[in-house]
C-alpha cells in the first residue's frame, strides 16, 4: 500500500508472532512442493496461513461460459466452481469476503462451505 501505516510493528514484534504461532501450532513445517503449487498464480493464487484453520486466495469471479478460469492481460481468474475441490481437499468450512462482489457465493454454499460477507474499505 501506498499509505503510511498507523501502527509500529518491529521485526522483534514478527519474531514474538512466529514463536507464539509455533506455540499454539499454526506454524508446522511447510511442504514447499505444496506452497509453490497453490501460490502460483495459475494454480489458485492462495497460501495455507494457519494449517486446517485458514487459507488466504484471490478473489474469485464469476466467468462467461461456466469456465473454472480464464487467462486475460497476463493474469488468470479462477470462478468459485475452481476452489470448491482444492478447499475441500484443504478442510476449508467458509468463504469471508473482503472484497466488492464479483462472484456469485451460492457456489460455495451448495458445496457445503459456508459463506459470509466481510467487504474491506
Amino acid at each position: 500500500t501506498f499509505s503510511a501505516p498507523d501502527f509500529v510493528l518491529t521485526l522483534l514484534d514478527c519474531w514474538r508472532g512466529l514463536a507464539r504461532g509455533r506455540e499454539v501450532g499454526f506454524i508446522q513445517q511447510i511442504i514447499l512442493e505444496e506452497y509453490a503449487h497453490y501460490d502460483d498464480p495459475l494454480n489458485g493464487d492462495l497460501h495455507i496461513v494457519v494449517p486446517d484453520c485458514f487459507v488466504a486466495f484471490k478473489g474469485p469471479k464469476d466467468l462467461p461460459g461456466g469456465r473454472e478460469h480464464r487467462d486475460s492481460r497476463g493474469t488468470r481468474d479462477f470462478s468459485p466452481k475452481y476452489y470448491v475441490d482444492i478447499f475441500a481437499e484443504l478442510g476449508v468450512k467458509a468463504v469471508v469476503r473482503l472484497n466488492e462482489s464479483l462472484y456469485d457465493e451460492t457456489v460455495f454454499e451448495q458445496a457445503g462451505i459456508a459463506h459470509h460477507d466481510l467487504e474491506f474499505e
